[in-house]
């Protein structure tokens, strides 16, 4: 029996609606349910902390605190000293101003539908039309898992971000990696389960 290999003809319907749909569940996660809202703290006497960033010229950039450009001036003991003392930490601030919501909308649109363009052209390469809808919902629901979450364990682990939050970003890509898996099983050309 001839099995016909999938092509990228066969999947750019079910890469760009797994896209989208990613992209819709994620603002029912982020804007509805609210729950990322208390990822971040208020800073005690956030005036001050904001006038003292201002006042510094510290413009919209990412920060390390103490500065350090290499293993070598880890060993300083000034510098040592410095962390010691702390506060330690890393700081990203943005441009001043309105925050732009398009920009922002129009890059996430764009990441979730390169990630599901990925799964599609992944899927070409590992599946083939005799492939049952189960096994490849898992393959293409597990690429979303990784690309839409696993790289955030990072924040935890070198920059102290919080693990609770982690959690819930592992959550929100499990999701991600099941709606974008649910479409491309309900529109691809997978045999039956």
């Amino acid at each position: 029996m001839n099995i016909a290999a999938i092509t990228m003809s066969d999947l750019w319907l079910c890469a760009l609606l797994g896209g989208v749909a990613v992209f819709l569940v994620s603002f029912v996660l982020r804007m509805v349910l609210k729950y990322h809202w208390t990822d971040y703290a208020q800073a005690p006497n956030e005036e001050a902390v904001r006038d003292a960033i201002r006042s510094a010229g510290v413009g919209a950039g990412q920060y390390v605190l103490p500065y350090c450009d290499g293993a070598k001036m880890m060993k300083d003991p000034e510098w040592m000293a410095s962390y010691e003392k702390g506060p330690t930490g890393f700081l990203v601030l943005q441009e001043s101003g309105p925050f732009a919501f398009g920009k922002a909308l129009t890059c996430s649109l764009l990441f979730n539908l390169a990630v599901s363009f990925l799964a599609a052209w992944m899927a070409t390469a590992f599946l083939d039309q005799g492939a049952d809808s189960c096994k490849a919902g898992v393959f293409i629901g597990l690429i979303g898992f990784l690309a839409f979450s696993v790289s955030n364990t990072w924040g935890p682990i070198w920059r102290s971000e919080s693990w609770c939050v982690l959690g819930k970003e592992l959550f929100d890509g499990a999701v991600y990696g099941a709606v974008m898996a649910g479409v491309f099983v309900w529109l691809g050309p997978w045999g039956a389960a």
